[in-house]
């Protein structure tokens, strides 16, 4: 199974076009405008997980852990990006992330839809047009326009081809574990009202 760069790529673009031409990209905004629902819930997670995300009653019910801060703040728009990613990608009805089937995907299985979910976020996030007519700017106005930390702005200029690799730098946008979902929870969540225009 490969991943598949350019779908993930093209889809985050899609999403794009239909948001506000500014950074940073809004994800409270994309969860709205698609009917998501968002709750911080940390009893929901394993304790290495930052987001998991149930689909229940035909909504997707996205729960993340609670975290503070700059960096934190960062890092949760990136988590959100992520799930959007796996919601917007289709993996939910590619593959059986049902609560109990999740952990059967397989190693290869899940690493390869994480990493498109990664693929994904980075070009919400971070859109490769922007990014290639911004550079004179620097990586620090560029991390402040995108709201994104110092380590995913690096690893995606790097990919880019527009940074020098460091060898001492890990690449911390690899996927750790599939989201799971629960088809048939019950749950007090209220509904956010979607606006049309977004895939789902």
């Amino acid at each position: 199974m490969n991943v598949r760069e350019d779908r993930a790529r093209q889809t985050a673009r899609r999403v794009q076009e239909k948001l506000p031409k500014f950074l940073p990209v809004d994800v409270l905004a994309v969860c709205e405008a698609c009917g998501y629902i968002l709750r911080f819930h940390d009893d929901a997670l394993d304790d290495n997980e930052e987001a998991v995300t149930y689909y229940l009653r035909d909504r997707y019910l996205i729960f993340l852990k609670k975290t503070g801060g700059r960096t934190a703040s960062c890092r949760l728009r990136w988590t959100i990006a992520h799930e959007l990613g796996h919601i917007l990608l289709g993996h939910f009805e590619e593959y059986d992330l049902s609560f109990s089937a999740a952990s059967k995907l397989g190693r290869q299985v899940a690493w390869v839809i994480n990493r498109e979910a990664n693929l994904f976020a980075e070009e919400l996030l971070m859109p490769e047009a922007f990014l290639r007519g911004h550079m004179e700017e620097g990586s620090d106005a560029l991390r402040r326009i995108c709201d994104v930390s110092r380590q995913s702005l690096a690893i995606r200029l790097k990919r880019l081809g527009l940074a020098e690799p460091d060898p001492a730098e890990p690449d911390l946008a690899e996927p750790t574990r599939p989201s799971r979902t629960l088809q048939a929870a019950e749950t007090a969540a209220v509904y956010l009202p979607g606006l049309s225009g977004i895939p789902r």
